[in-house]
């Protein structure tokens, strides 16, 4: 029985190294004054188009970190513009179809009275 608690001593102490710099990477990004988050925030906004509604894109990725969560969902100027693509209805599943209109439902309510910059692109003619 010793032997066997030494080994899974030893693993644990192999499991614990990288979470234990993964928690010191965080634990500096936590104690950014949330101003200066906030302007990292606004620097991540794509400058050539309006924000895509894209799960890799800076906006979805922000709201993913519960620190940063509130204050992203509450800058109103994150959301004031937005790209929808269009949507093949015949091709999508439905279960996609309803949370793209969640999100962008979402997307619009957060954005609130702040002036809104909507584009959209044109089905691909190859699409039927």
């Amino acid at each position: 029985m010793e032997i066997a608690l030494g080994q899974l001593k030893e693993q644990r102490a192999l499991l614990q190294l990288p979470i234990d710099a993964h928690l010191a990477l965080i634990s500096s990004m936590r104690r950014i004054p949330q101003d200066v988050l906030l302007e990292i925030f606004l620097a991540c906004l794509p400058t050539e188009h309006n924000a895509l509604i894209d799960f890799d894109e800076a906006l979805l990725v922000l709201g993913r970190i519960r620190h940063w969560r509130q204050l992203a969902y509450s800058t109103l100027m994150l959301w004031n513009s937005i790209h929808i693509p269009a949507l093949n209805y015949s091709l999508t599943p439905p279960g996609i179809l309803l949370r793209f209109k969640s999100i962008a439902k979402s997307w619009l309510e957060r954005s609130a009275l702040c002036p809104l910059s909507v584009q959209s692109s044109s089905c691909d003619s190859n699409i039927p």
